[in-house]
């Protein structure tokens, strides 16, 4: 069982995704899926929402360049999720890179 997380710093921007995507506005998310040896340039999904907006799925070898991948994408995203990491601790070079514009949810899981 997992939940995703949210940090204090994403909770306004999160809440404002919520509304916004049960207002039906088009959005597009990001997720990050920690995975040794995986490639980001090769393992990406990227699915074209017919109303607008796209959701992407990104292979990364580690939180470092799962870092990198979000700071180039923040521009165009309005939520990031991570998973496959570290925990709370693993998020960190994410939100750093994305400079807090999007809200980042990370993954905890009971064990």
């Amino acid at each position: 069982m997992g939940a995703v997380y949210y940090g204090f710093e994403s909770l306004t921007s999160v809440a404002s995704y919520k509304t916004r995507f049960e207002n039906g506005e088009a959005l597009s998310e990001a997720f990050i899926i920690v995975h040794e040896g995986a490639d980001p340039e090769v393992d990406r999904v990227v699915h074209e929402k017919d109303a607008g907006g796209r959701t992407t799925f990104i292979g990364v070898p580690d939180e470092g360049a799962a870092a990198g991948v979000a700071g180039e994408m923040a521009g165009e995203l309005q939520l990031i999720e991570l998973y496959g990491g570290e925990g709370p601790e693993g998020a960190e070079p994410v939100i750093r890179a994305v400079n807090e514009s999007v809200p980042v949810g990370v993954t905890g899981y009971r064990r």
